[in-house]
């Protein structure tokens, strides 16, 4: 960084000039942020991801990962609610509540979705056996 010399008074000597005041330009070198940590970073967890994964994998038209993914999110037996309970404890900015409410409101949607896409699949290789 250059220093920046301000004069004072208008002289133009090269005497006057060793009588010039010298200023250095102030620099913040401290913050009281973190480096590693930015302002608009979105808050991401190991809960979220595993929502998330499971929701996706619901979708599934694989009937062994569609039949994991259920009994993760809609679980019927202990250990499956251990594993949901666990992730929905990592999902900090979640309601447990709102979340349950949010699968079971859905599931019916879901479950006609996955529905027709499998039946269409059916479709499609009924007609491609056919053809060739």
């Amino acid at each position: 960084m250059d220093a920046v010399l301000a004069p004072q008074c208008e002289k133009t000597s090269a005497e006057d000039v060793l009588g010039m005041e010298l200023r250095i330009p102030k620099i913040e070198l401290f913050s009281s942020r973190s480096i590693d940590r930015r302002a608009t970073a979105p808050k991401r967890n190991l809960g979220c991801a595993i929502l998330l994964a499971a929701i996706e994998d619901y979708h599934s038209l694989h009937e062994g990962t569609h039949r994991e993914a259920r009994q993760f999110l809609y679980p019927r037996a202990p250990e499956w609610q251990e594993h949901y309970d666990w992730a929905v404890s990592l999902a900090a900015q979640f309601n447990p509540q709102w979340l349950r409410d949010a699968l079971d409101g859905r599931r019916e949607m879901w479950d006609q979705q996955r529905s027709s896409r499998l039946e269409e699949r059916r479709q499609r290789r009924k007609l491609k056996r056919a053809g060739g």
